[in-house]
């Protein structure tokens, strides 16, 4: 079965992403994939141009957001359209203000129905399920090469004790490797900095890239 990547960013992660929206589903076709996951930071705004792309090749796109916020980040999935009201609601928390407003556990566990959400920190994914999250729409995210061994045994340890399913992808952040300079550039503007002085942290990782289905797995 071919792996589906379940995060992906076009131009409307504003001063991330380097790929127009519409573009992703033919990129995608040509890499072997069937289809692939929307998700931009904190927003929905590339959506319509990303079903219309994704149905006019016979795809069944799939959408949902990167919600960040200082201390905290997680990808919400839509699994219906109540998924996706859902997910308005979040995002017109997020974005009240600038920066983000930190959304907090129950704010997660409050508008879950309708969505799945893909955490890769354990300490997050404990604190919604003290919040009240559902654990069947909570998915442990691990991303081989680019999790920290750290992160990865965490994220182990608490799928055993909760009994929670693990998930393997790799984020598929910009659309090839040949990209980086690009996105080096657009973070020292969105951060008003030189690009030698662009922080690590506010770079994706090199390997977070979208990649033939082999190379992915």
């Amino acid at each position: 079965m071919t792996p589906i990547p379940l995060q992906a960013r076009s131009a409307f992660s504003l001063l991330r992403g380097v790929i127009r929206p519409e573009e992703l589903p033919a990129r995608a076709a040509a890499m072997g994939y069937p289809t692939l996951a929307l998700t931009d930071v904190n927003s929905l705004a590339g959506a319509p141009a990303f079903v219309a792309a994704a149905q006019a090749l016979g795809q069944r796109p799939l959408l949902g957001a990167e919600l960040v916020w200082a201390g905290g980040h997680l990808v919400a999935l839509i699994a219906s359209e109540r998924g996706y009201q859902q997910l308005c609601l979040l995002l017109t928390l997020l974005n009240r203000q600038q920066p983000p407003t930190p959304l907090t556990p129950t704010d997660l566990a409050a508008h879950q129905e309708g969505l799945h959400y893909l955490v890769d920190e354990a300490a997050l994914a404990e604190q919604l399920l003290r919040a009240g999250a559902s654990p069947r729409q909570l998915w442990l995210a691990v991303a081989p090469g680019v999790s920290s061994g750290q992160q990865m045994r965490d994220l182990l340890h608490l799928a055993r004790r909760q009994r929670l399913p693990l998930v393997g992808h790799l984020p598929a952040l910009l659309p090839s490797a040949a990209d980086f300079p690009l996105h080096r550039l657009l973070a020292a503007i969105r951060l008003g900095c030189s690009l030698t002085d662009v922080p690590t942290e506010e770079l994706v990782d090199p390997r977070a890239v979208l990649q033939v289905p082999a190379v992915a797995q």
